[in-house]
C-alpha cells in the first residue's frame, strides 16, 4: 500500500498573501496550472489602493488575457505623461499613440482577483497575518482572529513592508 501511495500525484497547496496586482496574477497562474490555490489579503474586496492608477500598455503584451478582462472596468488611454518627483524634479513624455493605461486601483485589483477566482483559486478575505512558521511540512500562517492555514508553499506579495518576510527573517523591514 505504501508503494502504491508513492506513485499516486502529489497535490501541492500554495498560499498567496497579498491579493495585489503580483499576488493575483500568481495566484491565477498557478490555478490554471492546476496548482491548488488560495489567496489572501487583510482587506475586503473590493479596496481601494491610492497609489499605481497608470500601468505601461505592454502590460498587455506580457499578458494577453488582460486585454478583453479590461472592458469589465473604466480605462483611459493617454499619449502623454507629465511626471513629477517628491524634490520637484519633472519629466514629460510624449508618445506616438498609447503608452499608458489608466485604471483606478479598486476596480483594477478586484478584476485581477476575479480572474484568479474564475481560474480556481480561493479566495480568503480578512486573513491579517500575525505569525508564520517554517517546518519540514510546509508553512504555517496564522492571522490575527486566530484562524491558521497550512501550506507546501506560501509567496509573499505583501508588499514592501511583507509581514511574511519579516517573519521569516528574509526582510528586516525598510527605515
Amino acid at each position: 500500500s505504501a508503494a502504491r501511495q508513492s506513485h499516486q500525484p502529489q497535490v501541492m497547496t500554495v498560499l498567496v498573501v497579498g491579493a495585489g496586482p503580483a499576488g493575483a496574477t500568481a495566484a491565477r497562474t498557478l490555478a490554471r496550472a492546476g496548482v491548488t490555490v488560495r489567496l489572501l489579503d487583510r482587506s475586503k474586496f473590493p479596496r481601494n489602493k491610492p497609489c499605481g492608477g497608470g500601468i505601461s500598455l505592454r502590460v498587455l503584451r506580457r499578458f494577453p488575457y488582460l486585454e478583453p478582462a479590461l472592458s469589465r472596468i473604466g480605462t483611459h488611454t493617454v499619449a502623454r505623461l507629465h511626471l513629477e518627483g517628491p524634490d520637484g524634479d519633472s519629466a514629460t513624455i510624449h508618445s506616438r499613440g498609447p503608452a499608458a493605461l489608466l485604471i483606478r486601483r479598486v476596480e483594477y485589483d478586484a478584476l485581477l482577483v476575479a480572474l484568479a477566482q474564475e481560474a480556481g483559486a480561493e479566495l480568503v478575505e480578512g486573513f491579517d497575518v500575525v505569525a508564520v512558521a517554517q517546518g519540514a511540512g510546509g508553512v504555517t500562517l496564522k492571522a490575527r482572529d486566530g484562524r491558521a492555514l497550512d501550506a507546501d508553499v506560501v509567496i509573499a506579495a505583501d508588499g514592501v513592508h511583507s509581514v511574511v518576510a519579516r517573519r521569516l527573517g528574509i526582510n528586516r523591514g525598510w527605515p
